[in-house]
């Protein structure tokens, strides 16, 4: 993903962002008993410290935006989000591509947003 977003995604001129949201699974309320799992954040500096975690970790700053959903979870209500989801926007934040998992699986085909982006960067 990273390898896209500094190569192809750069020059097609793409904005990314990862916005941290509400803990899917958090150890609190809907443990799953993976290597980590975290408590939910009960404040925005708790989230935000989490976000700031989970960049950490993958390594995507400076080139991905990091963005947090607020306690409300207003962006996981509006647009009905997955945990590990892709989702594309026009710059006045209208849906234009979601990206979930398919049924079975954790995570989204990566391949199928690259091509996404792809089409909608010619136009």
């Amino acid at each position: 993903m990273l390898s896209f977003i500094r190569g192809e995604g750069s020059s097609l001129g793409l904005h990314f962002v990862l916005l941290y949201t509400r803990e899917a699974h958090a150890s609190d309320t809907w443990p799953m008993k993976w290597a980590i799992e975290y408590p939910e954040p009960q404040s925005l500096e708790e989230r935000i410290a989490r976000a700031k975690e989970c960049d950490a970790d993958l390594g995507w700053s400076p080139e991905v935006e990091v963005l947090v959903d607020g306690m409300n979870n207003s962006f996981c209500d509006a647009f009905k989000a997955w945990p590990a989801g892709g989702y594309v926007l026009d710059p006045e934040g209208h849906l234009l591509f979601v990206c979930a998992p398919p049924q079975g699986n954790v995570f989204f085909d990566v391949d199928n947003l690259f091509q996404y982006l792809r089409t909608f960067s010619q136009g």
